[in-house]
Order: structure tokens, then C-alpha cells, then sequence
């Protein structure tokens, strides 16, 4: 049996600040929607890519399409699938797909 309280309390203690918002959100709990999207901004690019660390396997600064899905990921948990940062994500994604359907990493993340 999952012991929720030590779950949200590792959460707490340990998660994200945007993690910690998505608990709240999950939980049915009020949730600052815009502070949630500023706690994530740090990890958007220029690009409308993603990086830095926002995907637990990768801290670089190359935007990352996994990453990117995973930042739309989060928004869409939280109800942000329209919110101007997804549809800049969406655009970053779209551009990195191919014409086969498949996606294309920056070829600079193979000389990190």
C-alpha cells in the first residue's frame, strides 16, 4: 500500500517547486497556475525548446525535444495547454519534426 502522506511529504521536501504544484493541482488543491509557469520558465529556451535540467536525464542548455514534451507534459497536467509557454513548446516540437513523422535532436547535443 502507497503511503500518500510520506509520498507528498517527499514531494515537499525534495520536488520541484512546479512538482510541488503539480501535487496541489493533483490534490485538488488551489494552485497559482501563472507562479507554476514562471517556476518552469527558467528551463525554456529562446527557442521555445526545453533544457537545463527540467528532464531528470539532462542538464544541458541544448533545448531537447524530450524535454520539451516533457515541460507540455506538465503544463497539460496542469491545465496550461493553451497558455502562451505550450504553444511556444508546441512550436519548438513541430520544428523539430521531420517530414517521416519522427524527430530530430540539434545535432550540437552529440558534440556535448
Amino acid at each position: 500500500m502507497v503511503d500518500l502522506e510520506r509520498a507528498q511529504k517527499f514531494v515537499r521536501d525534495n520536488g520541484a517547486l512546479y512538482d510541488q504544484f503539480r501535487l496541489d493541482h493533483f490534490l485538488d488543491k488551489p494552485v497559482d497556475l501563472e507562479a507554476a509557469v514562471r517556476d518552469m520558465l527558467r528551463f525554456q529556451n529562446e527557442d521555445g525548446g526545453w533544457a537545463h535540467g527540467l528532464e531528470p536525464d539532462y542538464a544541458g542548455e541544448i533545448s531537447t525535444v524530450s524535454s520539451s514534451v516533457q515541460a507540455l507534459r506538465i503544463l497539460a497536467e496542469l491545465g496550461l495547454s493553451t497558455h502562451p509557454t505550450a504553444l511556444r513548446t508546441i512550436s519548438f516540437i513541430t520544428i523539430m519534426q521531420r517530414s517521416d513523422g519522427a524527430w530530430d535532436e540539434d545535432v550540437a547535443l552529440y558534440s556535448q
